[in-house]
């Protein structure tokens, strides 16, 4: 018994030290990715961590190819320093890469990315007006083998899906999303489990709150909202650095906030919802247009006529509510607004900001930004990918060792 104890412990400690090995790996590309470490000196001072350790876990890092170093240039302009060159770090081209799968209503989108948030791999396909769990499956393992093959040079760590929802996100699981031809309960992981890739699965505002997060414009904000507007509306909430998913995963539902319970009938069974007035799709129903291009020439005109003032006044008074509501409840720094074409911009922003740092509840006290995505379109695909990457910055998908 005494034996078994001893054996136990022993298995124990080396899991333990394992496990922290793997951490550190992580903090260590996590700190040179995000926070744009350059040096051991840096690395050692941010993470707490000797720097002897730090040293060690970039030599293994380098060794296995993840990242790179070299010595800084010499400028002319500034008088040189006496003592060692410094040996600056940098993560490896093209070393850590994921493959994105974004599932949207009409058609499906595989991109792969590296760690830093570069696209270097695009490539889609619309769903056909019978898809069914076949067709659809079909589309994604054709979209993958293909994504796989054609970059089967660079080391992929694993497959995001962005997806509409109702999601089982721990479950890995789509349930039925409303309006979706007959696809319904389909476990990625179990459909995957082919490609022994690790499968991350997340809805697709989650996603592009996270390539926000990690990649956009204002990445050094904690805590953000990402609100998307397209055929729906709905956010990612992300708090002091943590995705908040809820209990089952439904955070973030925002477009289902009724602000009007006399108005048009939702699909969710409420009336009024927000999304009613502030999708896209809606807005251009709103205004009687039946393209971007359209609403966005007879925004241009000097005078609009009075069905269209309607339709957009209706979505401005919307979208302020929602503002409201959002900085009420969560007290972002910022709150991001995706998926809306330029040309239509202004119908979302213009003066959204000011309005809303009016007239929620602590104003006068906290000043909270509100920014179109500065990824654009590429958000959510961004986000596909991030979902990998948010695991390996966690430890929870280890890097393998390229070295055999």
């Amino acid at each position: 018994m005494a034996g078994e104890t001893q054996n136990g412990r022993k298995t124990n400690h080396v899991k333990n030290l394992q496990f922290l090995k793997n951490t550190n790996r992580a903090a260590v590309l996590k700190e040179m990715v995000l926070k744009k470490a350059q040096s051991r000196i840096d690395l050692s001072n941010r993470l707490g961590l000797t720097r002897m350790a730090i040293s060690g876990i970039v030599n293994e890092l380098i060794e296995d190819d993840y990242i790179e170093e070299s010595t800084q240039s010499f400028n002319s302009d500034e008088p040189r320093k006496t003592g060692r060159v410094p040996v600056t770090l940098k993560i490896s081209d093209r070393s850590i890469n994921a493959v994105g799968i974004y599932v949207k209503r009409y058609e499906v989108h595989c991109i792969v990315s590296d760690i830093q948030g570069e696209i270097f791999y695009h490539k889609s396909q619309i769903l056909p007006a019978d898809a069914d769990n076949r067709t659809f499956l079909s589309i994604l393992r054709g979209l993958l083998d293909r994504a796989i093959e054609e970059n089967k040079e660079y080391y992929l760590a694993g497959i995001g899906i962005a997806s509409i929802g109702p999601l089982d996100i721990y479950g890995k699981r789509l349930f039925f999303p409303p309006n979706f031809y007959r696809i319904g309960d389909i476990c990625f992981e179990e459909e995957l489990a082919s490609y022994n890739l690790p499968v991350v699965l997340d809805n697709d505002m989650n996603a592009s709150a996270l390539a926000e997060h990690y990649y956009g414009a204002y990445n050094q904000n904690k805590s953000l909202v990402y609100i998307g507007f397209s055929s729906g509306v709905g956010a990612g909430i992300i708090i002091k650095g943590k995705v908040q998913h809820g209990s089952a995963g439904f955070a973030g539902e925002v477009g289902h906030i009724s602000i009007n319970p006399n108005g048009p009938k939702c699909e969710c069974g409420q009336n009024g919802c927000i999304e009613l007035y502030t999708s896209i799709s809606n807005l251009l129903l709103a205004t009687g247009t039946d393209s971007v291009e359209e609403l966005a020439e007879l925004i241009g005109k000097k005078r609009v006529p009075r069905y269209a003032e309607e339709g957009i006044r209706e979505c401005r008074a919307a979208l302020k509510t929602m503002l409201i509501t959002i900085a009420n409840m969560y007290d972002p720094d910022i709150i991001i607004l995706g998926e809306i074409p330029k040309k239509i911009a202004s119908v979302y922003i213009e003066g959204m900001e000011e309005y809303m740092n009016m007239h929620m509840f602590h104003h006068g006290f906290q000043r909270i930004q509100v920014e179109l995505s500065s990824l654009k379109q590429e958000t959510p695909y961004i986000g596909a990918a991030s979902l990998v990457f948010q695991k390996i910055f966690g430890g929870e998908i280890e890097l393998k060792s390229k070295k055999v």
